[in-house]
């Protein structure tokens, strides 16, 4: 078990993490993000600013990739603690676009799930699946 997950798995809510233990648990899994996605992840600059233990922020493809189709992404990378129940949960909510139009699974909206897991001792990105915005929450992604 590497010191990450550890300090993802022994978070206490009574006992705060400051903002550079944040910062750098957060960076760690950011990290992890790019090798999941075998492309780069652009981020707030000074991640002390955005995080915490109920927080999310913007990440995106920082340029188009796969050539013609010139894809991007942008989504939603956040973090949850539940009092109580470890380890602590950080997911992403991922929408793609090509040429500047948003892509969909569905015939509405819709958008990609990404949750980082503990198994086996090790932290780990999930695709949960594509899923419908049936309740319109997303719909200010509909744009690049």
């Amino acid at each position: 078990m590497d010191e990450f997950v550890k300090l993802m798995a022994e978070y206490r809510s009574d006992i705060k993490y400051d903002e550079s233990e944040w910062a750098r648990l957060t960076r760690h899994v950011l990290g992890k993000l790019e090798k999941f996605l075998e492309l780069p992840v652009h981020a707030p600059v000074q991640l002390e600013d955005y995080v915490g233990d109920d927080t999310w922020f913007e990440i995106s493809s920082p340029h188009p990739f796969a050539g013609g189709l010139e894809l991007t992404w942008r989504g939603i990378f956040y973090v949850v603690v539940v009092e109580n129940i470890r380890p602590i949960e950080f997911g992403v909510t991922l929408f793609l676009y090509s040429r500047g139009r948003k892509l969909n699974r569905y015939k509405d909206d819709s958008y990609l799930p990404l949750e980082y897991r503990i198994e086996d001792g090790e932290g780990k990105w999930f695709a949960v699946g594509w899923l419908n915005d049936e309740y319109s929450e997303f719909t200010q992604y509909n744009i690049p």
